[in-house]
């Protein structure tokens, strides 16, 4: 049985604070962390189930909670892969640069797990947090799967406007 889960904050831009806190009821809340990361730098906080809270950032974020129950040890530990659409840096679904941090289950999913959909004539660069980087062209109305290594961060970067989605 699962006990708790783990939120991921991911920064965006650099000199980001991020407050955390959990919320008991409206007249109960207690600060739980605080820090200032750098982009593409990710932060996690492991809550209780059944716990309520609330992130405050002074720049876009990319937060995730994810059904996870413990800290991450190491960059190919295996994780749950939400099934969603990723915002971009400026806090919309559709843009030209995304950062978040990346996670997969060879046990559910494939390995690529997560799509990049061009709305248009798109150059994409993928770049991990260890600057190697991996580079696309796509057409407008097609997408790209790709694999991404679980717990490193990510910075997507396209010339044309698309959208990330994990799968």
């Amino acid at each position: 049985m699962r006990t708790a889960v783990l939120l991921t904050i991911t920064a965006t831009e650099d000199n980001t604070n991020v407050r955390v806190y959990r919320v008991f009821d409206k007249d109960n809340v207690n600060l739980v962390s605080q820090v200032n990361l750098n982009a593409m730098k990710t932060y996690f906080v492991l809550f209780s189930n059944a716990s309520m809270f609330k992130v405050v950032t002074d720049k876009y974020a990319s937060v995730m909670l994810l059904n996870y129950v413990q800290i991450p040890a190491g960059l190919n530990e295996e994780g749950p892969v939400p099934t969603t659409f990723l915002t971009s840096t400026d806090g919309a679904y559709v843009g030209k640069k995304f950062i978040f941090m990346a996670s997969w289950n060879s046990r559910s999913y494939s390995w690529s797990s997560y799509r990049i959909f061009a709305l248009e004539k798109s150059d994409i660069t993928v770049t991990p947090e260890d600057g190697s980087s991996t580079s696309y062209s796509l057409d407008a109305n097609s997408y790209k799967d790709i694999s991404l290594t679980s717990f490193v961060t990510y910075d997507v970067e396209s010339t044309g406007n698309i959208m990330m989605q994990s799968k």
